[in-house]
């Protein structure tokens, strides 16, 4: 019973990503990035093994992984994953994904449990939250100058105070 929760948790999220356009799903794991380096950095080559198995990787991109695990160090090979699936195909990225959701298990960290849950429940809702986070707040070109003028207002009036609190 738990494969089929599980088999469908994933065919959900399947969909919610299907639903995203290339540019969205690389915007997402562009913005998570850090996020996901960090979790992929636990066993970075079961997650490109895994990825190879779908056939999104090569193997030299495997093999050369394997040396960097060896040679610096799982972060490094986590972060030049990483840096290979943002630039590859959506089948790539999708497959990353597609992994992470699967092998959440085998990958403990709150951060991913909480990525995953959101993307699965919100679906793009959580790309607005990113716009939102990084560009902030679009206002209409009215409320613009109300909003200028409103904070040189504050800016004014706060002045003052600036010296008194050096005082304290």
């Amino acid at each position: 019973m738990a494969e089929e929760e599980s088999a469908g948790s994933l065919a959900e999220f399947r969909k919610v990503l299907r639903g995203l356009s290339d540019g969205e799903l690389r915007r997402l794991t562009a913005y998570l990035r850090a996020e996901l380096a960090h979790v992929a950095s636990h066993d970075p080559l079961h997650l490109v093994q895994q990825l190879f198995a779908k056939r999104v990787v090569s193997r030299e991109l495997t093999e050369r992984l394997d040396g960097v695990n060896r040679k610096i160090g799982p972060k490094k090979a986590a972060d030049l994953l990483l840096k290979h699936v943002v630039e590859n195909s959506r089948e790539c990225v999708t497959g990353l994904w597609e992994t992470l959701f699967a092998e959440r298990e085998r990958f403990p960290s709150p951060n991913l449990t909480r990525i995953l849950s959101r993307l699965l429940s919100t679906g793009r809702n959580i790309l607005d939250e990113i716009s939102l986070n990084t560009l902030g707040v679009q206002l209409p070109i009215d409320l613009k100058e109300y909003h200028h003028l409103h904070r040189s207002h504050l800016q004014r009036c706060l002045l003052p105070l600036s010296p008194h609190r050096s005082e304290e």
